[in-house]
């Protein structure tokens, strides 16, 4: 997304990797909506136009997937291609449940976290069809029982044929459906009850420094989740940032220096009952400023 990142990715040279510069990607039906949207709204607008291009670069009934930056696999994804099989598109659901089901009304019923499109008819219908929506409307404010890319998935199991809604229980694990499960450790593996973690999506981190990270702000997870899973991931950051280093000893972008809120807010939402009310008012507040920027 960045010509910075782009060359330093080169200078790695790191093994299996294909990079894409923004300018072999951008057409001019993106450049034209990129001067009306933040840089979020048009990373979200990326996402669904980089899946149709690069299923153009593919084999036919070859897969292509699409998986959010903020994520890291614990064990082998084997098991999840296994489910989507032949299937082809396959989507992974929020997962939602008690108080915070309502979230889904403002949040869509799926996770944008992981999206696959095989090269078949269905699965360039459906691509070409996300990424045309896309383009016409992708905000960060609720407008129309919308917001950002994800609401475009609600409908896809009737609007779509052969269409994989991925259950395995360790697939999309995250903050916001953590607490609905029993997170154990056992054999050197994390598992997400019987089933072993297969990835987890690391979403709200923020990485203070080196040394100092906040785990998640706006949600309450379990305990057994900040042991098991996010002191693993710590260890796999520090480990990528000594990485970057010795290619650009200069380049120090993702950290927070600006954590006073985020630590306050962490501190806040380890109660459960703070997150109840807290989920309850977001609920509330999107209703009641339906076609305002979340930001104003």
């Amino acid at each position: 997304m960045d010509n910075e990142t782009f060359e330093l990715l080169k200078k790695m040279n790191l093994i299996n990797i294909r990079l894409i510069k923004l300018e072999e990607f951008e057409n001019e039906k993106l450049k034209e909506v990129k001067k009306e949207r933040t840089v979020t709204e048009y990373s979200w607008t990326c996402a669904a136009n980089l899946c149709w291009f690069m299923l153009n670069k593919i084999g036919n009934e070859e897969l292509v997937t699409y998986l959010d930056a903020d994520m890291f696999f614990f064990s082998d994804v084997e098991d999840i291609f296994k489910e989507i099989g032949d299937s082809s598109i396959a989507i992974v659901e929020h997962r939602l449940k008690g108080y915070k089901q309502k979230l889904e009304k403002y949040v869509g019923k799926y996770n944008v976290g992981w999206v696959s499109f095989r090269k078949d008819d269905e699965g360039i219908k459906a691509s070409q069809w996300w990424k045309d929506k896309v383009l016409e409307w992708c905000f960060a404010y609720f407008k129309n029982g919308m917001i950002g890319d994800q609401h475009y998935l609600n409908d896809w199991s009737e609007k779509f044929n052969k269409v994989c809604i991925i259950r395995h229980e360790g697939a999309d694990v995250a903050p916001w459906n953590v607490n609905n499960l029993k997170i154990t450790y056992k054999n050197e593996k994390v598992f997400v009850g019987n089933a072993p973690l297969i990835f987890y999506h690391f979403h709200n981190f923020s990485l203070i420094n080196r040394n100092f990270y906040i785990p998640v702000t706006a949600y309450n997870i379990p305990k057994t989740a900040e042991k098991y899973v996010y002191t693993n991931y710590v260890k796999e950051i520090k480990k990528t940032i000594e990485l970057v280093s010795e290619s650009d000893k200069n380049f120090n972008f993702g950290f927070k220096s600006k954590f006073l809120k985020a630590y306050i807010a962490r501190t806040l939402f380890r109660s459960k009952t703070f997150e109840y009310f807290y989920t309850k008012y977001s609920c509330y507040k999107l209703n009641k400023t339906a076609n305002i920027p979340l930001d104003k």
